[in-house]
């Protein structure tokens, strides 16, 4: 499994595993833009022709390699797996900010791995 696809908010997400030292995952995010040409009469209802998204925007890494997680749900790293509740609850305890935002590493983290 090279890539993960996830939709959250309207907006496509790829989680890759990572190429930075020690992290487990970088995201990126899907740079679609609407093409501005005039479509032909075909009775096609197709959005795929507005739309080009073939760059990907880097947003962010995540996870450590040195350390494990409670459980990872994209399944690479699955041997770093604890299943302690009592980390994970210490965790979640410790990390309440930037959990709700895709765009930060907390988001990812949060619910991805803990």
């Amino acid at each position: 499994m090279s890539e993960i696809i996830k939709r959250i908010k309207n907006k496509t997400y790829i989680i890759k595993k990572s190429t930075r030292k020690n992290k487990k995952y970088d995201v990126f995010i899907k740079n679609c833009q609407r093409s501005n040409n005039i479509r032909s009469r075909s009775r096609s209802r197709s959005r795929s022709n507005n739309l080009s998204c073939k760059q990907l925007k880097f947003i962010t890494s995540f996870g450590d390699t040195r350390y494990e997680h409670f459980y990872d749900k994209f399944g690479m790293y699955s041997n770093l797996n604890h299943l302690d509740l009592k980390r994970r609850k210490s965790y979640k305890q410790r990390h309440t900010e930037n959990h709700s935002d895709p765009k930060h590493a907390g988001y990812w983290s949060w619910y991805w791995l803990w």
